[in-house]
């Protein structure tokens, strides 16, 4: 569980240290994805990013 996912960075060193602790991790949960490139590198580590929120959703950022 992450508050904000901007590159996932700290999510998969999460899932890593589960992962190396022999917890199986299937996904991420964050309350806002910044879409700023961090599904992307969560997906291509094998896993599901569902955030509550993303940044388009909130108003943030406009689509596209």
């Amino acid at each position: 569980m992450e508050d904000v996912v901007t590159s996932g960075g700290a999510a998969l060193m999460a899932a890593e240290k589960l992962r190396a602790a022999d917890l199986e991790v299937g996904a991420l949960i964050c309350v806002v994805d910044r879409e700023e490139g961090g599904r992307d590198q969560i997906e291509a580590a094998g896993l599901v990013l569902d955030p509550l929120f993303t940044a388009t959703s909130l108003g943030i950022k406009r689509p596209g």
